[in-house]
């Protein structure tokens, strides 16, 4: 039997405990590292990742200038359209410098490291945007119809025109800056034209004076001509009887005129006519005469209109405070009979024109001043000539004329009524039960052109 002394005890104690300790530290790191290899089997495993979004993006620039784009982290690139853009690397590759070289669209596709995609739309204009802005408000400064509006670098022509030649001029104006200027104008009137109300006065004035007087000896253009005497016979069977006539035509003997004559016509008239801005409105107030008329077949009726027609295309433009109108306008009135004829005569003024005026004013559209005088003599050849001892020999028919006239216009915004509606209604049918042949001092409407505030 082996006997273990105390301190050979002690130290094999020891040398057990450490045994122990070490074997238990080398099992939990084989644990640990039998947990650890799968996970770090998996990392190795596991793909790498790619970024494989597509950003767009877009340039706009003329032709000569230049422009930069970053290249960090980009592998490749492609260019689009050649010719148009010439794409440049820097010397360090960390930028790309774009330089445009004629107007037409190219792009730049760049990939980067990544797996990032940038794709650049570049479009290249013949001229600056700046430049083209400047020159088209220069261009239709006097077309207040027409806005510029700009979408980044390129510009759209909106609004409306009043006719066909306005439309060309601005079509020749964007075929002036292709790829960079689009027309949406058209002709007539727009929504916004048509958001305000305008009331257009039509006055028309009229004087007309007339004299003249006949006087003299009216001698008998024929003497002894078989057609001065007419004689007709006639004998009736049944009353056996015979009646004669004699009538004498021409009238042998000189007559004495002694006729004057002399007067006067004025007229006023007023139209007033709303509707909103660049919408044509038309008015007509008047009639017609049927007058039977004979001719060597047949029988028929001849009709003739009078009265006042108008027509208006107004249009206001609230920048400027104008007005420009296109007015047709037609007044016609009957006229006595020439001798001879049962139809009348017609007095007619008739306009069409094209103003611009400012809101609140009157303008004096045509005016009209005539005179004219028309002296005939007629009677016996040489004697009639003789002074003062003239008119026994002849008969001197002289007619003097004055005419003088104007028409005005007085245009205004309205933009609310004056009164309210019913009252209106109201009033005019009030006047309408009082009225008992009197028209002086009735008043349906306000006659007066209405110059009210307008924002």
């Amino acid at each position: 039997m082996e006997v273990l002394y105390p301190t050979r005890q002690k130290w094999l104690r020891g040398s057990f405990f450490l045994l122990t300790v070490l074997s238990v530290g080398g099992i939990g790191r084989a644990v640990h590292a039998e947990k650890a290899a799968p996970l770090q089997t998996q990392q190795e495993e596991a793909p790498e990742e790619k970024n494989d979004t597509t950003i767009a993006n877009q340039l706009e620039f003329a032709v000569g200038e230049n422009r930069t784009v970053s290249a960090i982290d980009v592998k490749n690139y492609s260019e689009g359209s050649p010719g148009i853009v010439d794409v440049k690397l820097t010397s360090d590759k960390t930028k790309f410098v774009l330089v445009g070289l004629k107007p037409g669209t190219s792009s730049l596709l760049l990939i980067k490291r990544d797996g990032q995609i940038v794709n650049w739309k570049i479009n290249i204009f013949a001229y600056p945007p700046q430049i083209i802005e400047q020159e088209l408000r220069q261009l239709i400064r006097d077309i207040a119809r027409v806005r510029l509006r700009r979408m980044g670098s390129r510009f759209f022509l909106e609004g409306s025109v009043a006719n066909e030649q306005e439309l060309t001029r601005i079509k020749r104006i964007v075929s002036l800056y292709p790829w960079q200027v689009e027309s949406l104008v058209e002709v007539g009137s727009d929504t916004t034209d048509r958001q305000t109300n305008i009331r257009i006065d039509f006055f028309f004035i009229q004087y007309n004076r007339s004299s003249g007087y006949i006087f003299g000896i009216n001698w008998p253009k024929y003497i002894g001509t078989s057609d001065t005497f007419t004689a007709n016979a006639s004998y009736d069977f049944l009353k056996n009887s015979i009646s004669a006539k004699t009538t004498i035509v021409n009238q042998p003997l000189p007559s004495l005129d002694i006729a004057a004559n002399y007067g006067w016509v004025k007229v006023v008239k007023q139209a007033t006519v709303i509707t909103t801005s660049g919408t044509e409105a038309k008015f007509y107030n008047g009639g017609e005469q049927n007058f039977p008329t004979t001719t060597a077949t047949s029988n028929s009726i001849q009709k003739i209109s009078f009265g006042t027609s108008l027509t208006v295309l107004p249009r206001f433009y609230p920048v400027t405070r104008d007005l420009e109108i296109n007015m047709n306008a037609e007044v016609s009135d009957l006229t006595p009979s020439i001798a001879g004829t049962v139809l009348p005569g017609r007095q007619l003024s008739n306009l069409s024109t094209l103003v611009k005026i400012r809101l609140g004013q009157s303008l004096l559209l045509t005016a009209i001043n005539t005179q004219s005088q028309r002296h005939t003599n007629k009677g016996l050849p040489l004697f009639s000539q003789i002074p003062i001892l003239g008119p026994l020999f002849s008969s001197q028919n002289n007619m003097d004329e004055e005419l003088e006239g104007a028409v005005f216009i007085v245009p205004s915004v309205v933009d609310s009524p004056l009164r309210n509606t019913i009252d209106i209604v109201q009033k005019a049918l009030e006047e309408y039960e009082d009225y008992s042949g009197r028209i002086k001092g009735m008043e349906i409407y306000n006659r007066q052109p209405w110059s009210g505030p307008s924002s």
